[in-house]
């Protein structure tokens, strides 16, 4: 399986991203605004990905013919508001379309210090962190994203597909802290029973053996 599950499971994380917990002064409402259109105005100039708009670059890897216009507005964006959680999923969401997950990481570890990350991107940290070598911090992560989705999980209606896929996200993360995908397989499975009609996402029969082929298979290239 090529196309990754993190980019099918966890970057539909940005329509939930809160920016600030507390009451915001208006300067940095405008911030918040200003670096917001900047990302979605970058995200146009990528999506959608089509192979007349990027060219390969490199191993495996992609890069946008907008590439300088596209980093542009995702500096400045991050210059204007770099406490704005948005800010790196737009980074992150370009880095994963370009297949440079090399790069994800610093991004990640950057948003973790000037903001607060949500379930979807501590789960992320830890495949990566875990990926790369890291294995102590990806298990602090991996807890922290389990913690978080299980208050996530409760805000939703249990026949509503936010519950579903953030049951199927936490078992994704699950899967990998314990090295067991049988755990993703059995929620995707019900998953499947319980939305037949409107099931989009992937097969329960995971050609995926343990966590080390899912990350084989998963990011399909060599580390830097």
């Amino acid at each position: 399986m090529k196309t990754t599950i993190l980019l099918g499971l966890l970057l539909t994380l940005t329509v939930s991203c809160k920016h600030h917990s507390n009451p915001v002064t208006t300067e940095e409402n405008f911030h918040t605004q200003e670096a917001n259109r900047l990302v979605a105005e970058a995200r146009n100039l990528w999506l959608p990905p089509l192979d007349s708009t990027f060219f390969f670059n490199n191993d495996s890897e992609h890069i946008s013919i907008n590439d300088k216009e596209i980093w542009a507005k995702l500096d400045s964006a991050l210059a204007i508001d770099p406490t704005n959680i948005k800010v790196y999923v737009g980074r992150i969401s370009y880095l994963s379309v370009c297949k440079k997950y090399h790069e994800i990481l610093s991004v990640l570890r950057q948003a973790e210090k000037q903001s607060t990350l949500n379930a979807d991107l501590w789960s992320m940290k830890a495949m990566f962190e875990d990926y790369f070598g890291d294995s102590l911090t990806a298990q602090k992560n991996y807890r922290s994203a389990d913690s978080a989705y299980a208050i996530l999980i409760k805000e939703y209606a249990t026949d509503s597909l936010r519950y579903a896929g953030s049951r199927i996200n936490r078992a994704l993360n699950m899967a990998l802290m314990t090295d067991n995908i049988a755990i993703l397989e059995e929620e995707v499975e019900l998953t499947k029973k319980i939305f037949p009609e409107i099931w989009k996402g992937p097969d329960s029969s995971f050609s995926w053996k343990n966590k080390k082929d899912f990350f084989d298979k998963c990011f399909n290239v060599r580390k830097k």
